[in-house]
């Protein structure tokens, strides 16, 4: 066997942490020698750092082929056995041992967790077992890697997570196309994974071409004087003021009863506590809720007019809870700011006050000692309670009569006693007034 002297990539990296550059060059290279195994009709299936050798050179050579079989055939092996692979980098298709689904696109995810391993310093996922691991890898997407290493630009994050994607239609179509694509974001140009504007395309001709981009910046220089009346002009007719809207917060708890009046709840308390603050402009829930499941984000700011929204996931198992947040400028789509919160399902209302409060101070709002009172202040002892209320009043506002909303809030009584809410409204008398409403309706 011929002798690699550098050792595993994995070794490798743990000395110490790789240039991102120098990291998407090797992957770049090890996607074409993947390539070049899938044109001779043959499938690596087990892609991971382990593989991935460096020579004296640092060149990288794709090693260990224990799992590869031939596209067109299946090996005894392959029969025998229902999950093959090493849990952290095994694509989906694999960890639930549907081989007859393994493909090329297998080895592309291959490649993309290998990719993330380098960029972040872990792996996509890894839990303390096997199953954990393989759990996660089936009912979770991966963390943006821009979350893990702020250094990663948007479109690196991109290629990344388009090898991640569950569904492998969603992957890149060959390995080939991901090596051209790591090579375009190499030379600064557009990716092919992500849709650019001529704002961005001109970005990367400039960094292409910078003696060119000079010369064109010192003629425009003498239009700066003008753009810059123009703008003080634009700036004092439109004064900006600080606008967020709170998207609605994606559900990732098991299907069951209330799990997505939770998710809801969570997103309306947030929303309550941050209007409370006379300092930021807070869209209406009512406003926002049409925008569930939607992702862009410019599209969202402009149509409310908000520079910032603010987007997250709730996840409930029994007594944990699991609540991610994310502010973002929906005028340059980066994030501001982004927290995730493991804690006890007591602990929701104290997360839900820290996230308010953190979501003013990174827009700079100033909080009144009172104001400040009324976010920390809990609406009830039991969060569960307070999602049954939160899905009564929106089921009351979208006139679909009383039973249902009635039931709910019989439901939140009996799990916890709602007395700041029904000290002056009985709920067989006023609901209009229980639920929000400043007019009567017929029962």
């Amino acid at each position: 066997m011929k002798l690699v002297e550098a050792g595993q990539l994995d070794v490798v990296a743990k000395r110490e942490p790789m240039p991102i550059r120098r990291a998407v060059e090797l992957i770049a290279k090890v996607a074409r020698t993947v390539h070049y195994a899938h044109e001779h009709g043959i499938l690596h299936r087990d892609i991971k750092p382990g593989n991935i050798l460096l020579d004296a050179k640092g060149e990288p050579h794709l090693t260990d082929f224990g799992l590869a079989r031939l596209v067109e055939t299946e090996s005894s092996v392959t029969l025998t056995l229902d999950v093959l692979g090493t849990p952290s980098y095994m694509a989906p298709e694999q960890a639930v041992g549907n081989n007859a689904a393994v493909s090329r696109a297998t080895d592309v995810y291959g490649l993309g967790a290998v990719l993330y391993q380098l960029l972040t310093g872990q792996p996509p996922f890894a839990g303390g077992a096997t199953y954990e691991t393989i759990k996660l890898l089936l009912d979770t997407e991966p963390r943006q890697p821009r979350l893990l290493n702020p250094k990663i630009d948007r479109d690196l994050s991109t290629i990344c997570l388009k090898c991640l994607a569950k569904d492998p239609k969603r992957r890149y179509s060959s390995a080939l196309a991901l090596a051209e694509d790591l090579e375009h974001w190499l030379k600064h140009e557009p990716i092919a994974a992500r849709r650019v504007g001529p704002l961005v395309r001109g970005r990367k001709w400039v960094r292409r071409n910078p003696s060119i981009a000079v010369m064109a910046a010192t003629l425009l220089a003498l239009a700066v004087p003008l753009g810059l009346m123009v703008w003080k002009s634009e700036f004092s007719r439109q004064p900006l003021t600080t606008g967020i809207a709170v998207l609605p917060f994606e559900n990732l708890s098991d299907p069951g009863e209330n799990a997505a009046a939770f998710a809801d709840g969570v997103q309306d308390d947030i929303l309550t506590k941050l209007a409370k603050i006379a300092d930021l402009k807070v869209i209406s829930r009512t406003s926002v809720m049409e925008y569930r499941g939607k992702r862009n984000l410019r599209q969202i700011g402009s149509d409310l007019r908000v520079s910032h929204v603010l987007e997250g996931s709730v996840r409930r198992a029994g007594t944990h809870l699991r609540v991610n947040a994310q502010l973002i400028d929906t005028r340059t789509d980066t994030h501001v700011w982004a927290e995730e919160y493991d804690r006890d399902l007591n602990d929701l209302f104290a997360v839900q006050s820290e996230i308010a409060q953190k979501v003013a101070e990174r827009l700079n709002a100033k909080v009144t000692a009172a104001e400040r009172l009324v976010i920390e202040r809990k609406p009830t002892t039991d969060p569960v309670a307070n999602a049954l209320y939160v899905q009564a009043r929106e089921l009351y506002f979208k006139e679909r009569g009383l039973r249902q909303p009635v039931r709910l809030l019989n439901e939140a009584v009996a799990r916890s006693a709602f007395r700041a809410r029904l000290l002056h409204a009985r709920l067989d008398a006023s609901p209009d007034l229980l639920l929000g409403r400043s007019h009567s309706r017929p029962s």
